[in-house]
């Protein structure tokens, strides 16, 4: 673990959830609770990933999934159910009851994904060609420095065109992206934190990717910012864990000092 501000005090967070605070613990999935695989719909989490999130969701704290994919595409990976979702990078809302609400994009920009999406669909197979709520994803990992700098160039030939105009190409970890403007990940935590108000909760964000700085600037002062990633980069965040046994005791350390508060409450 790598405390990157000198004012963080990582063990005052834990000291206030500790003495009885509430919890609110926001995380992305991909390459943060779970490896990277090639195959998108093949990243499944952790094997102890499942166990603590219920567990610490089960002793009060309101646990989030914050990612950049598609709600129905986390729930074919991800077990966990009862969970508050964030998926599509805020533009899908699924709630703990079920109940889902969807922020549409532009008419425009919805139009030029679907161009695009049917120009680079010939080119690339369905799974590296993801089209997604306000999005459509172009993965490259696992593929050649050849075809990966070939994609690039068409990506970025494509960027170039009047019809994605409407759009942002915005790279990830693992491939680029398409986006209609209007939602990112900083959207789930605005909200979130609105949600909570004046509480002053414990709140904490984990997440690896560029796309997780939007939700680290979102949250500001207000939380906890952790980069989830084995080398150092530039990034918003207060402390880097270096993956998944980190993350791992993270979160044990999370729910030791949730269940303390509630034994002294």
């Amino acid at each position: 673990m790598d405390f990157l501000r000198p004012d963080v005090d990582l063990e005052a967070h834990f000291a206030r959830l500790a003495g009885g605070a509430r919890g609110v613990l926001l995380c992305d999935y991909d390459g943060t609770l779970a490896p990277f695989r090639e195959v998108p719909a093949e990243a499944v989490p952790h094997p102890w990933v499942p166990h603590l999130l219920e567990a610490i969701a089960a002793v009060g704290t309101r646990v989030v999934m914050v990612t950049g994919r598609a709600a129905d595409d986390l729930a074919a990976v991800f077990p966990v159910r009862g969970l508050e979702v964030w998926a599509s990078h805020g533009r899908e809302r699924r709630f703990p009851d079920g109940r889902v609400s969807l922020l549409p994009p532009e008419p425009a920009a919805e139009e030029a994904l679907n161009a695009l999406h049917e120009r680079l669909a010939g080119t690339l197979s369905a799974a590296r060609c993801e089209r997604k709520p306000g999005a459509l994803a172009v993965h490259v990992r696992g593929l050649s420095p050849e075809h990966v700098a070939r994609t690039e160039r068409e990506v970025r030939r494509l960027a170039d065109t009047p019809e994605a105009a409407p759009l942002q190409l915005l790279p990830f970890n693992g491939g680029w992206e398409f986006r209609a403007p209007g939602a990112d990940k900083g959207l789930a935590v605005r909200t979130i934190l609105e949600e909570e108000g004046r509480g002053r909760p414990v709140v904490a964000y984990l997440g690896d990717d560029r796309t997780d700085e939007d939700a680290f600037a979102a949250l500001g002062p207000r939380g906890l910012k952790v980069l989830v990633s084995a080398e150092p980069r530039p990034t918003l965040a207060d402390v880097r864990l270096d993956g998944g046994d980190e993350v791992r005791g993270f979160l044990a350390h999370w729910l030791m000092s949730v269940k303390e508060g509630r034994h002294a409450g």
